[in-house]
C-alpha cells in the first residue's frame, strides 16, 4: 500500500506541475482544477503512508479513476474527429 500510495503520489506531483506551469497551454480553468484536486490527493497521500488505512484510499482511488475515465474519453473523442 506505502508502495502505492508512493507512486500516486509521483504521478500526482509531475501532473500537477506540468499541468500547471505557465508554458502549459489548458485553460486556465482547468489548470485550477488539476492544482486544487493536487492539493488534496498530495497530502491525504502522506497521510497514508504515514498511518495506511485502506478504507482512506477510496478517495484517491475514486479520482484516479474518473480523471483516467475523462483523458480516455478525450482521447476517443480526439481519434473521432481525426477520422
Amino acid at each position: 500500500m506505502r508502495e502505492a500510495l508512493r507512486y500516486n503520489r509521483k504521478l500526482w506531483t509531475v501532473l500537477s506541475t506540468s499541468a500547471t506551469a505557465a508554458e502549459n497551454p489548458l485553460p486556465p480553468a482547468i489548470k485550477q482544477n488539476i492544482g486544487n484536486i493536487a492539493m488534496f490527493v498530495l497530502p491525504h497521500c502522506v497521510e497514508l503512508e504515514l498511518a495506511p488505512v485502506p478504507q482512506r484510499m477510496t478517495s484517491l482511488v475514486n479520482i484516479n479513476r474518473e480523471l483516467a475515465a475523462g483523458l480516455m474519453s478525450s482521447m476517443r473523442n480526439a481519434d473521432s474527429a481525426a477520422a
